[in-house]
Parts: C-alpha cells; sequence; structure tokens
C-alpha cells in the first residue's frame, strides 16, 4: 500500500510541462520578441554573448522584456533581478538563420 501511494506522490514531480515556471522561447538570429513582465525590474541572461536583453517601460504599470538573438545557442534570462519583486524566467533558443532566406 505505501509503495502506492509513494508513486503517486512520485509521480507529477517526474513529468515537468509548462507548468515548471520557465517561458521559452524560440527566436533567430537578429530577431527581436518583446515580453510583458509587469512591475518586474532588471535583467540577467546567463550568455550575453547569444542574446541581448534589456528592459524597457511601456506603461506605467508594465515593463517590457526585449530580447534579440546574436548567435545560435541557449541561454536562460531572468526577468527581474529585485529579490523583494516578480520575477520571471526565460528559456531562449537561438535559430541560426537559414543561408536560402527560409526559417
Amino acid at each position: 500500500m505505501w509503495r502506492l501511494a509513494l508513486v503517486i506522490l512520485l509521480a507529477p514531480a517526474a513529468s515537468a510541462d509548462v507548468s515548471d515556471g520557465i517561458n521559452r522561447e524560440s527566436i533567430d538570429v537578429g530577431q527581436t520578441i518583446e515580453r510583458e513582465v509587469g512591475y518586474a525590474i532588471g535583467v540577467r541572461c546567463d550568455d550575453p554573448e547569444t542574446v541581448a536583453a534589456e528592459m524597457k517601460s511601456r506603461t506605467s504599470e508594465t515593463n517590457v522584456l526585449v530580447i534579440t538573438g546574436k548567435r545560435a545557442g541557449k541561454t536562460m534570462c531572468r526577468a527581474g533581478t529585485d529579490p523583494n519583486r516578480v520575477s520571471y524566467v526565460f528559456e531562449v533558443t537561438v535559430k541560426a538563420r537559414r543561408r536560402d532566406g527560409r526559417n
């Protein structure tokens, strides 16, 4: 009986998906995306050679994370570096552009 209870408790932990709190983005080299991040302030990315990231104020109530792909690769970015405020984690995959111009 206790084995069944253990399986039931561990099953949700084994299946990580969108509910893991990470926003996944896929962009091309040279492409820029914007994502609203509310009151988050500050941005930090693990690999600044892969993306250029900056925060901008869109309105008095909303900040925007702006990410531009610099070279092919993958990096993690956190919008919201103040530990006392909200933050968002982004996993950004930058794809190389194809030589024929298609994605």
